[in-house]
């Protein structure tokens, strides 16, 4: 079965970016990048999501299994797709409070 790092790095490469860029998109250093594509380092939840975006990976229990061979609990599931909610509602507040432009 292949790991989580390797298939990370399949992926970034199928993507055709380097780990520097990869971490860039990802908010995260490059170290991080090849800590967790050699498997020396487990990416948190939060991490593996931000990975996954910058990835264009959806993260959802079941897009996981087949991109990254993850099955995640019920529970850990319905944690990422509340913080994906209020991450949704946050923004929309943020953006109620630009000025639109008069046309």
């Amino acid at each position: 079965m292949t790991t989580l790092g390797a298939r990370i790095r399949t992926l970034r490469k199928e993507r055709e970016l380097q780990q520097r860029q990869l971490a860039e998109k990802a908010e995260l250093t490059p170290s991080m990048v090849s800590q967790i594509e050699s498997g020396r380092l487990t990416p948190s939840l939060h991490t593996l999501g931000k990975v996954a975006a910058a990835l264009g990976v959806p993260i959802a229990a079941g897009i996981l299994y087949p991109v990254f061979g993850l099955l995640l609990s019920p529970i850990i599931a319905s944690a990422a797709m509340t913080f994906s909610s209020v991450s949704v509602i946050a923004n929309a507040l943020r953006l109620r409070k630009l000025p639109l432009p008069h046309s």
